[in-house]
């Protein structure tokens, strides 16, 4: 199962840029692949006082290049709903009100170029 094991690798590349993109934006990275019994969130950062829920979506080709079309794409109704309840999750373990927020980031790898990013706030 290569193919398997080359879109987990991209995956992962995806998921370090994204960090460092949130990183250089201000955010401080909370976890990293947070699980729950309904799924998974990739990343839990801190914006100000706010928590921020992202999904990333990797490709490694760019969108209009792609004959999938926008990395965001593949973040489906029901992807939304095992997400936003693994967000439940989180906030029910820990004390108090959070102000929340989910994102999308999509990343781009093509060959060794630098990733292309675009943050998608407030997506869902």
């Amino acid at each position: 199962m290569e193919n398997s094991n080359g879109n987990q690798r991209l995956g992962q590349l995806g998921e370090s840029a994204a960090c460092g993109y949130l990183l250089s934006i201000g955010h401080v990275i909370l976890e990293r692949n947070y699980r729950s019994p309904y799924g998974e969130i990739d990343i839990i950062s801190l914006e100000g006082d706010r928590t921020v829920f992202t999904e990333v979506k990797t490709r490694s080709a760019l969108p209009q290049n792609s004959r999938y079309g926008r990395a965001s794409s593949a973040v489906t109704a029901g992807k939304k709903e095992s997400f936003l309840m693994t967000a439940r999750c989180y906030q029910k373990e820990r004390p108090g009100s959070m102000r929340c927020r989910v994102d999308v980031i999509e990343v781009y790898i093509v060959g060794d170029e630098k990733p292309v990013i675009k943050h998608i706030r407030s997506a869902f």
